[in-house]
């Protein structure tokens, strides 16, 4: 299950069940973007992709902004891949 979380009410998942951090470097990397950039050009924090790599959920605003960046689906972020 994926929790969405708010601004001030960030609610962890287990990395069995979503791979959303994973997903999101394989874009970046696939537009030879470096992580700095990735966040100034969407105008992110830093702290974002820490979070995020940690298990912390975005919200759908965010999911709505790398979606509309990258021109890829929702599927495509928070799907885990078959290995």
């Amino acid at each position: 299950m994926f929790y969405v979380s708010n601004e001030n009410n960030f609610k962890r998942y287990s990395s069995d069940q979503s791979k959303f951090y994973d997903n999101l470097i394989g874009p970046i990397k696939l537009n030879n973007l470096s992580l700095r950039q990735f966040c100034r050009e969407l105008k992110f924090a830093r702290a974002n992709l820490t979070r995020w790599k940690t298990g912390t959920s975005p919200g759908i605003e965010t999911l709505f902004d790398i979606v509309r960046y990258f021109n890829c689906s929702f599927n495509d972020l928070l799907t885990r891949e078959n290995n």
